[in-house]
């Protein structure tokens, strides 16, 4: 599975998802290849919100795991 982010002729973007796998005929190999494409927008928009959540405070809205313990000196 490969996913390609490309540029629709209207100017937009869409995430297109691709499955391939080779096609044989008989014994003598691979005689081509077969593969299916998906558009994939509603899939990669939920992932990034997941990702999104999963990084940020909800209370706050900072971003997690980035928090760094000040130390004074003196």
């Amino acid at each position: 599975m490969i996913r390609y982010h490309l540029q629709a002729m209207t100017g937009g973007y869409h995430w297109i998802e691709a499955h391939a796998r080779p096609f044989v005929a008989d014994e003598q190999g691979m005689d081509g290849r077969t593969s299916g494409l998906r558009l994939i927008d509603a899939q990669v928009s939920q992932e990034e919100e997941l990702r999104r959540q999963a990084h940020t405070d909800q209370l706050t809205g900072l971003l997690t795991g980035t928090r760094r313990s000040v130390g004074w000196s003196g």
